[in-house]
């Protein structure tokens, strides 16, 4: 879809096309000026209809019933700034770089509109928010990608556990510098606000894409999911225990024999712990992460309480979905 600031609708099209990019490449017009989405098939072979996601001792499986679109591209701050009609307030600002840079350095609830889970209850998607303003110019329910859903398309077809990052044309690379900017990349781990792309963020696209043909879905910023951290950091399979609550099936979720389907978001009314409600689940490392530690398993708790711009929210960025009904 084209995007501008002047337009009441946003006009779309489907195609089977990937967009035009030249990997590395800066300020075109599918990083900048247009978003792409890429529809991906719900999993359908053994290993994948039974996909599961394990990290920080937060295990259960599951698995998607629904095909949904997710972003070639993580989003950029030139997409926000046509959306809103304002820059962000991230924190790499530098005016020559920041249009096909990712969105960074901003709150959940700044994109959103509020802390809640906008999979779970997208009703209180508030109308001035970026994802509120989106949604009315397109007609389109587009949100913020399920943990379950951003794992998948992460994984690109590479066999959900068997290996640590994503297979290019069925191959795994031998060096996962290849596939994301990491600290082991970056000119300095130190930038300034107005560093160049050589430090901090890359220009989204700049490395290698997986099988699905999406872009930086290791490193560059970790991306946030649409679901808070339930329960909080230690608590040994909290979602696992609250979904065979919620379900009352003590063995849903413990088993690839018997997944949870399409893994529904956490209203915080429900957690034992509401205070964990700014604190959401985001994926995959970032700029900051050391090269051999970001992998398809890596799963954060992020503190979105910081004001917009804080350097505590510099590597955490966003990409956007839409579920196929």
């Amino acid at each position: 879809m084209r995007l501008r600031p002047d337009a009441a609708k946003y006009p779309y099209s489907y195609t089977t096309t990937a967009p035009a990019h030249v990997q590395g490449a800066a300020d075109e017009l599918c990083q900048t000026t247009e978003l792409w989405l890429k529809r991906i098939r719900r999993p359908t072979t053994p290993w994948m209809a039974n996909s599961f996601m394990l990290s920080d001792k937060r295990a259960f499986y599951g698995t998607l019933s629904k095909d949904y679109y997710i972003g070639v591209f993580e989003l950029t701050q030139k997409q926000y700034q046509l959306v809103t009609g304002s820059w962000p307030k991230s924190w790499f600002t530098n005016e020559a770089y920041r249009a096909s840079r990712p969105l960074e350095g901003l709150r959940f609830d700044t994109v959103v509109g509020k802390m809640i889970d906008p999979q779970a209850t997208p009703e209180l998607i508030t109308a001035t928010s970026f994802l509120g303003k989106l949604r009315a110019k397109t007609g389109l329910p587009i949100n913020i990608p399920s943990n379950f859903q951003l794992n998948y398309a992460q994984n690109g077809m590479t066999k959900n556990g068997e290996h640590y990052i994503y297979a290019v044309n069925g191959t795994i690379p031998s060096d996962r510098a290849l596939v994301g900017r990491s600290s082991s990349n970056v000119e300095t781990t130190s930038p300034e606000r107005d560093c160049d792309t050589k430090s901090g963020t890359a220009a989204v696209g700049s490395y290698l894409p997986n099988d699905f043909g999406l872009y930086d879905v290791l490193g560059n910023v970790q991306e946030y999911t649409a679901h808070y951290d339930y329960g909080g950091t230690g608590r040994d399979n909290a979602y696992r225990a609250y979904y065979q609550n919620l379900y009352g099936d003590e063995t849903i979720g413990a088993s690839t024999g018997n997944p949870v389907i399409d893994p529904p978001g956490v209203l915080q009314s429900e957690s034992s712990n509401p205070q964990w409600g700014v604190v959401r689940q985001s994926r995959d490392g970032s700029w900051q992460t050391v090269k051999d530690n970001f992998d398809l398993w890596n799963m954060n708790s992020t503190d979105s309480s910081y004001t917009d711009g804080d350097s505590h929210l510099r590597a955490v960025g966003f990409r956007l979905s839409m579920t196929v009904e």
